[in-house]
């Protein structure tokens, strides 16, 4: 006699098993980005709050800052989005500049990817007001990457690789010779705490 997979919950369900003794099974693939949205956990942070695109200066400066509230779940970005009307300018990610008195600056609500979700997210953020160069009172910090931009839209795909714990943060900053119109975005979840 072979082996039996029963329900173990009293309900009698067996498991189907195909004619090459195969177990049927039913899958759903998708990504934790997806699942955190779902449960309400999936945000877009953005520098809109002041206009749709932000006139930079000939200086430029940060745009966009994120930091993670919370103690108890990771802030795990997505993706960054940039996009400029001309080619040229610098894009800078850091993370964990120092936070002294935020100067220039829109404090900026994460808008929640599920519509249906009343989550606000455990974090702090804030968005370049179009005045002097940037945010102004950020310090230091570790740079992760630089990219030069073309005209237009690029996405810059994370895929989860950049994970930020309690008061961790990142900052999206843009430089250019010359001044232009730019903005930035950055996808992200939390995802509980292990370790």
């Amino acid at each position: 006699m072979g082996i039996e997979i029963q329900d173990g919950t009293g309900k009698g369900y067996k498991v189907a098993v195909s004619e090459d003794g195969e177990l049927q099974v039913t899958a759903i693939n998708e990504s934790e980005e997806h699942r955190a949205a779902v449960h309400g956990e999936a945000y877009y942070a953005n520098t809109t709050d002041t206009a749709n695109t932000l006139t930079q200066t000939a200086t430029g400066g940060a745009m966009l800052y994120l930091r993670n509230n919370s103690s108890t779940k990771l802030l795990v970005v997505e993706k960054v989005l940039t996009s400029s009307n001309v080619a040229g300018g610098t894009v800078l990610w850091e993370i964990n500049k120092t936070l002294g008195t935020i100067a220039d600056h829109n404090t900026h609500v994460p808008v929640n990817s599920n519509a249906s979700s009343g989550r606000v997210a455990d974090a702090l953020c804030y968005s370049w007001a179009e005045t002097n160069d940037g945010l102004g009172g950020l310090t230091g910090g570790t740079k992760i990457k630089t990219f030069i931009t073309g005209v237009g839209f690029t996405a810059h795909p994370i895929d989860g690789a950049i994970i930020l714990g309690k008061n961790d943060s990142i900052t999206v900053s843009y430089t250019r010779a010359s001044a232009c119109e730019f903005e930035t975005g950055i996808r992200f979840y939390f995802d509980s705490f292990e370790g």
